[in-house]
């Protein structure tokens, strides 16, 4: 049974309140989204996933089924701030072979990725499991 508008505002705005909670059910895993802290000493809330009661740190690789599925990408440069700035710099200098200016471009392009089961509010997680789960079916929405 899909899902109306009605029922997707609904699981936003639950997701919008601290401390909020949703359990639904998507492609025959049961999906539990909790609003939860960032961090102890941040006032910043975010919305972590559960995966049939677990969250699990092999998601992170993204080789997991439940990470492709429910986990979203985050990519961050290899490279600081700093050392950017500097391969930047060597990338453009004419003192340097053309080789090793093209080893800096290669660098300056390296990126790490992970998956990540938490989204910054319950619009971008509403948006992302429309995307990748075909069957979902609401279960609870916050204390009914």
């Amino acid at each position: 049974m899909a899902i109306s508008k009605e029922q997707w505002a609904k699981i936003e705005e639950q997701l919008s309140l601290p401390w909020g909670r949703v359990e639904i059910k998507c492609d025959g895993y049961a999906v539990t989204a909790c609003v939860s802290r960032d961090s102890k000493t941040s006032m910043r809330y975010h919305v972590a996933i559960y995966v049939d009661g677990y969250m699990r740190g092999e998601w992170f690789k993204g080789e997991a089924e439940e990470a492709k599925k429910f986990c979203r990408p985050v990519s961050r440069p290899v490279l600081t701030g700093k050392l950017r700035q500097l391969y930047e710099r060597l990338s453009k200098s004419r003192a340097l072979p053309a080789a090793e200016r093209k080893r800096n471009v290669e660098a300056l392009n390296q990126k790490h990725t992970y998956w990540t089961p938490t989204f910054p509010n319950g619009k971008a997680f509403c948006r992302h499991i429309r995307k990748t789960c075909t069957d979902i079916e609401l279960m609870t929405a916050g204390a009914e």
